[in-house]
């Protein structure tokens, strides 16, 4: 493998591996939120009930009461994990410029060798 080939397979695996940690990272959120609907969503089953669907009146009665703070921690919490993502594809923005500023550094050494070997190359053919 040359020297530019080799460079490219190590960003490839690095931005792969970037990637991967954000996939577990959101996947991770996604199901933490999924929670939060869950529980905010689902109706409470109390003491108070009776089995014949009064207490699930109540408890969605009950629900209803409670949905606003309810419903503005998920959207907080869904803000949150929206901010995280926008932050993670900006970090994500700026990891991939950099690696391709190193990339394009190490080709721009490894084409300067290339030259001087061809350069030598063509000197030991001349003088042979």
């Amino acid at each position: 493998m040359t020297c530019p080939e080799a460079l490219q397979e190590e960003v490839k695996r690095n931005q792969k591996r970037e990637t991967r940690l954000e996939l577990e990272n959101a996947y991770g959120e996604i199901d933490r939120l999924r929670g939060l609907l869950s529980n905010s969503v689902l109706p409470r089953h109390g003491a108070d009930d009776d089995g014949g669907g009064g207490g699930l009146r109540l408890s969605l009665r009950n629900h209803c009461r409670g949905s606003s703070a309810q419903n503005d921690k998920f959207q907080n919490a869904r803000l949150n994990a929206m901010t995280k993502a926008i932050r993670a594809l900006h970090k994500e923005k700026e990891a991939v410029g950099q690696l391709n500023n190193q990339l394009l550094r190490q080709l721009q050494k490894c084409a300067a060798l290339m030259q001087i070997g061809s350069i030598i190359d063509l000197l030991i053919i001349c003088y042979c």
